[in-house]
This record gives structure tokens, C-alpha cells and sequence, in this order.
């Protein structure tokens, strides 16, 4: 989550983040229980800019590129407006004294 944020190969970032010690966007230290594929770039795949390419992301255990996780937001979204549209069940209690 740290390089996510950070992005430090982007920002030529000096310091520390996801375990690694950082000097102008470099690795040049790391704990040694961190995973390289942390850095690597999201593939881009044909499904991308979709929800399912998001879910191709995540069952390949990759980080959804930013189209696939734009598209998840958008349909988070739309869920949520369709949510709100949805009659609410009324509860009507008969019971008599």
C-alpha cells in the first residue's frame, strides 16, 4: 500500500516506504521478507477498463491498473445510485389486542 501511495520510482522519492530504502526513486535496501512483484507495473490485459479486468487483476494477484480500478469505482457508483432508487419494504405489524 506504501509504494501505491508514494510511488516512488515516479517521484524520484528519498526515504522509506513498503520496506524498502529509497534514494532518487532507486532501491537501493530492503528488509528481507519483501516481495518484488510489489513493483512491478500492473499488466495491462484486454479486459482492462472493466470490472472484470479488475477481477483479472486481483486473480493473477496483481494491482488493478488505474482504468480497472476507475471502472470498479463507477460501478460501485452506479450500484449505490440503484440502491438508493430501490422502494423501501414497508413492515406493517397486524398483530391485535
Amino acid at each position: 500500500m506504501c509504494i501505491a501511495t508514494v510511488k516512488p520510482a515516479q517521484a524520484k522519492f528519498d526515504g522509506i516506504a513498503g520496506g524498502r530504502l529509497w534514494c532518487n526513486g532507486e532501491v537501493i535496501g530492503a528488509l528481507d521478507d519483501v516481495v518484488e512483484e510489489e513493483l512491478a507495473e500492473p499488466k495491462l490485459r484486454a479486459s482492462c477498463g472493466t470490472e472484470a479486468g479488475a477481477k483479472d487483476h486481483t486473480r493473477h494477484c496483481e494491482r488493478p491498473c488505474p482504468s480497472c480500478r476507475q471502472a470498479v469505482r463507477e460501478m460501485a457508483a452506479r450500484r449505490n445510485t440503484e440502491k438508493a432508487k430501490e422502494p423501501k419494504q414497508l413492515q406493517l405489524d397486524f398483530t391485535t389486542t
